[in-house]
């Protein structure tokens, strides 16, 4: 580090820094006024090198060029809405009633469409229950064609739904 020497504007400063110093080494005589003593070193030595020394330019912040990163905000907040968008399509791709219908056709044959959609329905009632036809697809996919497994996931997804996605689309397939 390159400490630039520059003409003091202010002699006192160097004057007081001095007295500072004698008075604190003059005081080292005295063992109980050691630490006033030390303290009076150290401002008088500080003093005369703010003064000798540009150390007001070593404490100055530095000044970094800002960046623009507006246009990089910009891109990633469009990116994310594109996302967005493509995942709410998805989703209303995939899980919506006529995925439900087309799902209990496939799981059911046998059955009449309109009640096990009634039994269905009993999931979604409630104010609480949440993505109703994903949950009503999981359902479906537990229950792999059987009534009474369809009554028992349509319970526990009334109880917690979230067991039932689990179960359906995150566990490893048996």
């Amino acid at each position: 580090m390159k400490m630039n020497h520059k003409v003091s504007n202010s002699p006192l400063s160097i004057i007081i820094g001095a007295l500072f110093i004698v008075g604190g080494v003059m005081r080292f005589d005295i063992a109980r006024d050691f630490w006033v003593a030390a303290v009076f070193v150290v401002i008088g030595a500080a003093l005369i090198a703010w003064e000798v020394f540009d150390l007001e330019s070593l404490t100055r912040k530095a000044k970094l060029p800002k960046k623009d990163y507006s246009n990089q905000k910009r891109e990633l907040e469009e990116t994310l809405k594109q996302q967005r968008e493509a995942m709410r399509e998805e989703c209303e791709n995939v899980y919506n009633p006529e995925a439900v219908m087309q799902a209990i056709r496939e799981y059911f044959p046998n059955e009449d469409p309109q009640r096990i959609m009634v039994m269905l329905n009993e999931y979604g009632r409630e104010s609480y229950h949440r993505e109703r036809d994903r949950v009503q697809l999981g359902i479906l996919i537990l229950s792999k064609g059987d009534l009474q497994k369809l009554r028992a996931n349509i319970d526990l997804a009334c109880l917690d739904y979230r067991d039932v996605l689990m179960a359906a689309y995150y566990s490893p397939p048996e």
